[in-house]
């Protein structure tokens, strides 16, 4: 993924430059950005499912309607 490829770029980068503080705010963004990307496929793959467990009620499975 693109933010572990990012992260694994700016650790090699403040190993070696431990006092850039500028790396180490992008870094805090990007695995804070990462974060929240986490958070919004998990929600989307909720929604999905919830979807299709509807629409598997619809179409009579599950007892439904």
């Amino acid at each position: 993924m693109e933010y572990e490829k990012r992260l694994r770029r700016l650790d090699e980068h403040l190993a070696d430059h431990p006092k850039d503080y500028q790396a180490v705010i992008s870094r805090l963004k990007v695995q804070s950005d990462a974060y929240e990307q986490e958070i919004y496929k998990r929600r989307i793959g909720r929604m999905q499912r919830l979807a299709n467990v509807r629409k598997a009620m619809r179409e009579g499975k599950y007892g439904g309607k």
